[in-house]
C-alpha cells in the first residue's frame, strides 16, 4: 500500500506541474517543448499509479500502458470514451518521447489541455477508489 500511496503522490505532483505550464499564455517554443515533456512525465506517473492500484486493490497485473488502460476500463474506472482518450494520450506520449518532429510537437501541444483533463480524471477516479477502501 505504501508504494501505491507514493505513486498517487507522484501523479498528483506531476499533474500540478503540468497544469502550471499549460497556464502560460502565448508560450515560446521552449515553453511548448517543456509542456510536452511535462505531459510525458505526467502520463508516466498516472499510468504507473493506475498500474499499482490495479495490482494492490484489484489483484490485476498489467505490464504496459495499453494493458493498464484496458484493465482500468474492465474494473469500471472510466467508460469507453475515457479509455479512448487515455489511449490517445498514450499514443501522443509515444510519439513525442521517441523522436522530435516539429509537426508532431505542434499537433501534440494542441491536444495537451485535453490530455491534462483526461489524466486528471483518471487520477481522480483512482484516488477516490483508494479513499473508499478500508
Amino acid at each position: 500500500m505504501e508504494r501505491l500511496t507514493r505513486r498517487l503522490h507522484d501523479a498528483e505532483s506531476a499533474l500540478a506541474r503540468f497544469g502550471e505550464i499549460l497556464a502560460i499564455e502565448a508560450p515560446t517554443d521552449v515553453e511548448r517543448d517543456a509542456a510536452i515533456k511535462r505531459f510525458e512525465f505526467t502520463f508516466e506517473a498516472v499510468w504507473k499509479a493506475a498500474q499499482r492500484y490495479l495490482a494492490v486493490m484489484e489483484q490485476v497485473e498489467a505490464g504496459s500502458p495499453g494493458a493498464v488502460i484496458r484493465a482500468c476500463r474492465e474494473v469500471g474506472i472510466g467508460d469507453e470514451d475515457a479509455a479512448e482518450a487515455r489511449l490517445q494520450a498514450a499514443q501522443d506520449r509515444n510519439l513525442t518521447s521517441h523522436m522530435y518532429r516539429e509537426e508532431v510537437a505542434a499537433a501534440t501541444f494542441a491536444r495537451l489541455p485535453e490530455h491534462r483533463d483526461t489524466l486528471a480524471a483518471w487520477f481522480a477516479d483512482i484516488a477516490a477508489r483508494v479513499r473508499q477502501r478500508p
